[in-house]
């Protein structure tokens, strides 16, 4: 890996690409003090990273970090309700993300990072990951073979990484020299310090606690940590023969067998990972450890005993993945349930900033919280049977911004306010999906004596149940066919601005609207192209 020098250019471009916080670490300094100086410090910046590249050596003075303890829930009097929220000189990041690029080249260059690994990583997301997770379970499912999925809770993954071992692990990966010298001198004695805020005598007072080195561990709150803590953990999908989804210290596997020999293989799965985590100074948490057993309605569960040296591991029909509730029919019901309860509790508060402040802070509100509430992995639950659920609570948010009564239309609020209705945004989701990822899909004009007119139509796999016809990778494929050809041929960027305002101009209730529309288009522009 070679360090190639940065310029000022890179180095004023990279102060800005900061994220405006009123925070501040150890050294007082905060976002904004840069960015008001940028153009004054670049050119020193700039000097200072490239000894610091020169010679393999992170500065000391940015090795200090403060860690605030920020209350989750529960009782403020037990340490265990609190995270820490680490704050890091804000120079430092800058030192960090223009190294952070030229490790990102060379690790996509060589394509280290595994595909199995959905964290912390350019066109990837939590979404995706729950995508491919569903679609492997669906197809398992589809030609009638068991489906048990592991979700392993790792303990406190971040702070156990070990150095020595992280810094072989990089060295076997081609980073060395310079490189590795930079990253050991990162890592090795960083100092932090505890800083607690409380109020004396009606005056905030702040109280710092000793500091101590830390000795294992990625900096959390870092730019560099995700990135050093996938490359600790990218071989742990080689222990085993079955399919991995990993995000970051988030690990599912999928164990498919033949009924007699599944409950072995989920034990000796099991041994295996905790295995390798024990080896690389990880712990995983066996209470909080779950599995779920994916089938159809008409199939009966089995009974298995899943254990680890005498500790049973709890079976569950819900687990919560990455932030979406997955059930073992793929039905999402407890999702969109969670989804309704989180929204109905909000109407009211739209009704009444409407009536305080006005439509426009209930608009701002709705787009702030209630967009990201339905939007969260739309892609993977947004073909339910329980879709409409959701979907009649969006309307009732509309209703309470607008002050409307129960029995009024919503379709006129949704073009007045240009808000697209969920069954728009799943369709903008979805095609959005296979617009982003061309390699997940097969083209009619890839296959061989196909009709030329239709060589961009999408291929739908076959399948044999009815769960497989309805997941999130079918349905991804016939969304897609029905977008109008001249939108299908725009670049990205593009395609996804002229979708959404087609998509809202053209108030879409229900999916079957959506095919329909594409249907009755066909049969009108043929009945106009006959009368000439």
């Amino acid at each position: 890996m070679f360090l190639r020098p940065t310029c000022p250019d890179e180095v004023f471009k990279t102060i800005f690409m900061l994220k405006n916080t009123n925070s501040v670490g150890p050294d007082e300094l905060s976002t904004k003090i840069l960015k008001i100086s940028a153009d004054i410090i670049a050119l020193v910046m700039s000097h200072l990273i490239n000894l610091s590249f020169e010679h393999g050596i992170f500065p000391n003075k940015l090795k200090f970090y403060m860690i605030k303890p920020l209350h989750k829930q529960g009782d403020k009097t037990l340490m265990n309700k609190y995270r820490p929220m680490a704050l890091l000189p804000v120079i430092s990041k800058i030192f960090e993300k223009i190294f952070k690029k030229r490790l990102i080249s060379f690790l996509d260059k060589f394509s280290i990072i595994r595909d199995e690994q959905f964290g912390f990583q350019t066109n990837k997301s939590t979404t995706l990951a729950i995508y491919n997770l569903v679609k492997d379970i669906s197809q398992l499912i589809d030609i009638r073979k068991p489906a048990v999925v592991m979700f392993f809770d790792m303990t406190k993954a971040f702070d156990h990484v070990d150095h020595k071992t992280l810094l072989e692990k990089c060295n076997c990966y081609g980073i060395r020299g310079t490189a590795l010298d930079w990253i050991k001198s990162y890592l090795e004695n960083r100092q932090q310090f505890v800083r607690i805020d409380s109020l004396v005598n009606d005056e905030m007072m702040s109280f710092d606690s000793s500091t101590r080195v830390n000795t294992f561990g990625v900096p959390q709150g870092s730019v560099l940590g995700p990135i050093l803590f996938l490359l600790y953990i990218n071989d742990l999908p080689e222990i085993s023969q079955y399919r991995s989804i990993l995000f970051a210290d988030d690990i599912s596997i999928l164990i498919s067998s033949n009924k007699e020999g599944l409950e072995n293989e989920i034990n000796l799965t099991i041994e295996s990972v905790v295995e390798w985590l024990e080896s690389n100074n990880l712990q995983v948490n066996l209470d909080k450890t779950t599995y779920v057993q994916f089938q159809n309605y008409n199939n009966k569960k089995m009974g298995l005993t899943v254990k680890h040296k005498n500790k049973t591991i709890k079976e569950s029909d819900t687990v919560k993945f990455l932030g979406v509730t997955i059930d073992r029919n793929c039905n999402w019901k407890s999702h969109i349930e969670n989804v309704c309860n989180k929204l109905n509790r909000f109407v009211y508060v739209l009704y009444r900033l409407s009536r305080i402040t006005g439509q426009k802070a209930a608009l701002a509100a709705y787009h702030g919280y209630v967009l990201s509430v339905l939007r969260y992995g739309l892609l993977i639950w947004g073909n339910s049977t329980d879709f409409n659920k959701a979907f009649i609570v969006q309307k009732k948010c509309l209703r309470a911004i607008y002050g409307k009564k129960q029995t009024d239309s919503c379709k006129p609020l949704f073009k007045k306010s240009k808000i697209m209705t969920l069954v728009s945004m799943y369709i903008l989701e979805a095609a959005i999906h296979v617009k982003s990822n061309p390699n997940l899909y097969k083209k009619a004009g890839n296959i061989v004596n196909f009709d030329i007119r239709n060589k961009e139509r999408l291929v739908l796999p076959k399948h044999n149940s009815a769960l497989y016809s309805k997941n999130c990778h079918i349905m991804t494929i016939k969304v897609y066919n029905c977008i109008p050809h001249e939108i299908k041929q725009l670049p990205l960027k593009l395609f996804k601005h002229k979708l959404k305002y087609w998509l809202t101009e053209n108030v879409f209730y229900s999916i079957n609207d959506f095919f329909n529309y594409k249907r009755m288009n066909y049969k009108l522009n043929y009945e106009i192209a006959n009368e000439f």
